[in-house]
């Protein structure tokens, strides 16, 4: 969707002759400075609806959608995509003070394609460093190229790709080839619904009907006209016999004396004469009918008859000639595309492999796909190069914008909606939460935004949404109900009576603490499914997307298994661990930790077994472990944190420290509720649930639905760990199927795990 936007972007910047030629003459809006717009400027209305907007209430989900999306490990490793890198990198490696950090190959960014907005701080810091702040330090000697990092103006003063025309040739060129590649796909599924699973008689059926019509009608004309030459031969015959009786009669006539006498032969050859003679009449009166018939009637009928059946032949012939084109033309399509695989029923689509495939994926596609948003990047550079050199017109935008993102707006309210799109020209895809999302687009009207992607959307009330909703002119849902769910804090009573003020809400469809935006979303929704199980019986989800490619065994089974009826489909490689990289801690586990409760529901022991865990893996590997530790409950989140912060950290050189380097950072990002994970992910996962026999109610609720463990065992990648008295939780929904699943360990048998690797 990302990328199809960018093309149809770029289709509109490559069908201008040049960008500021196109626009000659066109009217000159100001926004801040005499020269900031220019003619160039009046582009950017006409680009609008390009915008794209991912929002949640979620802050995690939409910060790492946007900086995730520009990351070289977001894109295959033999891409080249590239696009503003320098300034990516920047924005990427900078911090607020000035200072830069190395980033890791796949954390070095690839371009920039979103920025992380939203609140106060994320606009001020991309600000900064998209426009302003310089580097604090001197470059380094491998910052060069797509390494060196630079602001906008930086890299407009340096840019060296190709010019517009050159850009929007190669753009055109690159549309075309996945013009033409489409157009053979959707040939080759019209041909393949029209004939492939026919035989040739069957896609002439029509025809071959009207040849068997022709021919019967032609038969009986045919019959019609044999029955009159029948009749014909039979009255000639008749008057033959007659014209031989008539010769007899005048051999055998009597002498003329015989006439005059009253003699009995002589009259009845006279009687026999006229009875002849008046036969002969009625018979070529008979036959002078046939002839008229044959003549008026069957005649010509025969005729369109025989025109009718040879029209009729040559249409059979025609048809049997276009299925004989038609099949080789399929053949020759199945033969350049791999004769793809498709669906002959609907039960087909249910399969593994169309569920990971899809329909039409092929990596000849996929590259010619990819080579042209790259060529719309490219075309995206040159355009930006163009008119944002010195007397282009669009440095007024640039300032204008990072002015917008201080707050500083324009006092003319209607110049608002063209300074984003100026920022959506350089970036395509900016995230917020909703509860910033007011703020940030403060002045933008009903259906100003293109398209508004909103993530996670089953943890977000429908009220929360509603700025976005409005403001968009398209719309994309995306979620999972049976993940965690809104927490609204409000009590019912309360919701209940505020909806009964309106009859439009009397039904509680819209209440917060019943309703998300995912479920309003799926309702809506003509295509989906209706889910089957104790907990979700008759739910409604719309355009299930079943392929989960995060996690493997036993993550992938188990969530499967409590919250999905069995209907994912596994989409990554392996299923099970392999090639592990530290820290290593085994298969995942139970690790069975018994204790009682000091507060509401966290158990010291458990804390104390984490701590462990933690230290000796610092102690062992000199770092602070890549993992997450989540707890349902915010009592253990605050526990742990604050057992960590005051534990004793030695060095693998046997040295005691106070603390780890930036520990405060890793507590605050690593140790948390189920509720904030969700959207994020990590090879390793813990999972400590506290609680003991005397406070159960605690376990029972986060036992009562499959979605808190769902999320938790979908957090983690590669291996899941679960801290916790497992002779409480096994007897309880979900986590009885998570148990079984799960080999037992004792506590100082996983510590061993560490100290022996």
């Amino acid at each position: 969707m990302f990328a199809d936007n960018i093309v149809r972007r770029a289709r509109i910047l490559a069908s201008l002759k040049t960008a500021r030629d196109a626009f000659d003459g066109a009217p000159r809006r100001v926004i801040f400075s005499d020269r900031s717009t220019a003619s160039i400027s009046a582009l950017i209305p006409a680009l609008a609806g390009f915008e794209m907007v991912v929002a949640s209430s979620n802050n995690a989900a939409v910060e790492n959608i946007s900086r995730d999306l520009p990351k070289k490990s977001s894109v295959a490793r033999t891409s080249s995509f590239q696009y503003l890198q320098t300034i990516a990198h920047k924005i990427a490696c900078q911090k607020d003070n000035g200072a830069v950090v190395k980033l890791s190959d796949g954390d070095r960014p690839w371009g920039l394609i979103a920025c992380a907005l939203g609140n106060s701080r994320n606009r001020r810091a991309f600000k900064e460093r998209f426009a302003f702040m310089e580097i604090a330090e001197r470059p380094k000697p491998g910052w060069s190229g797509a390494d060196k990092p630079e602001t906008i103006w930086e890299w407009l003063k340096g840019y060296k790709g190709p010019n517009f025309a050159e850009a929007s040739a190669a753009f055109q060129a690159a549309d075309k080839v996945v013009r033409d590649k489409i157009g053979e796909y959707a040939r080759y599924a019209d041909l393949h619904e029209e004939i492939s699973l026919i035989s040739q008689d069957t896609f002439c059926r029509e025809a071959l009907e009207k040849v068997r019509a022709a021919a019967s009608e032609l038969r009986h004309a045919q019959d019609r006209c044999d029955m009159v030459a029948a009749e014909m031969l039979r009255i000639r015959e008749g008057l033959s016999q007659l014209k031989e009786e008539e010769q007899l009669l005048d051999r055998s006539a009597p002498a003329w004396w015989e006439k005059v006498l009253p003699a009995n032969p002589a009259r009845q050859h006279r009687q026999s004469v006229i009875a002849n003679a008046r036969r002969q009449l009625e018979l070529r009166k008979a036959l002078a009918q046939c002839e008229r018939h044959i003549a008026k009637t069957h005649g010509p009928a025969l005729k369109r008859a025989l025109r009718g059946y040879q029209r009729a032949e040559q249409t059979l012939g025609s048809q049997r000639e276009i299925w004989s084109r038609k099949r080789e033309e399929y053949d020759r399509l199945g033969k350049i595309l791999d004769h793809p695989i498709l669906p002959g029923r609907l039960a087909d689509l249910e399969t593994d492999q169309f569920q990971i495939d899809g329909l039409w994926h092929r990596d000849e596609l996929a590259g010619l796909r990819s080579a042209l948003v790259e060529a719309a990047l490219t075309l995206h550079e040159a355009w930006l190069a163009d008119v944002g050199k010195k007397g282009g017109g669009f440095g007024g935008n640039i300032v204008a914008t990072n002015k917008l993102l201080s707050n500083n707006g324009p006092a003319d309210g209607e110049h608002i909606a063209l300074i984003w799109q100026s920022l959506f020209m350089i970036v395509p895809i900016v995230s917020t939460t909703f509860a910033s999302f007011a703020r940030q687009f403060r002045g933008l009207d009903t259906g100003s935004i293109g398209w508004v992607f909103i993530d996670e959307a089953g943890q977000a009330v429908p009220q929360a949404a509603v700025g976005a909703l409005l403001r968009a002119r398209r719309v994309m849902v995306i979620g999972d109900p049976q993940q965690i769910e809104p927490v609204f804090t409000l009590p019912s009573a309360l919701i209940t009576a505020i909806s009964a003020l309106s009859p439009h809400t009397a039904a509680g469809q819209y209440s917060p603490n019943r309703a998300s935006v995912q479920m309003l979303a799926d309702a809506t929704n003509r295509y989906g499914t209706a889910v089957s199980g104790e907990e979700a019986d008759g739910l409604w989800i719309g355009s299930p997307l079943r392929v989960h490619r995060r996690c493997i065994d036993p993550m992938f089974g188990l969530a499967n298994q409590i919250a999905y009826q069995n209907k994912m489909v596994f989409g990554l490689e392996e299923r099970r661990p392999a090639g592990d990289v530290p820290p290593f801690y085994g298969d995942s586990a139970w690790i069975d930790v018994k204790g009682r409760v000091s507060g509401k529901q966290a158990v010291v022991e458990q804390t104390d077994f984490i701590v462990d865990v933690l230290t000796a893996t610092y102690r062992r590997d000199g770092a602070l472990p890549d993992l997450y530790i989540i707890s349902p409950f915010k009592e253990i989140k605050n526990s742990l944190r604050q057992a960590l912060a005051h534990a004793t950290w030695i060095d693998p050189n046997g040295n005691m420290r106070a603390s780890p380097p930036k520990l405060s950072r890793w507590l605050k990002e690593r140790i948390g509720t189920v509720h904030t994970f969700q959207g994020k992910e990590e090879d390793i996962v813990f999972m400590v649930l506290g609680a003991d026999a005397d406070h159960s109610g605690a376990a029972s609720w986060a036992a009562s639905k499959p979605n808190l463990l769902n999320v938790a065992l979908t957090r983690a990648k590669r291996r899941f760990y679960i801290v916790g008295d497992r002779s409480l939780w096994e007897g309880l929904p979900y986590f009885r199927e998570t148990a079984s699943a799960l080999d037992t360990l004792q506590a100082a048998e996983f510590l061993g795990r560490i100290e022996l690797d």
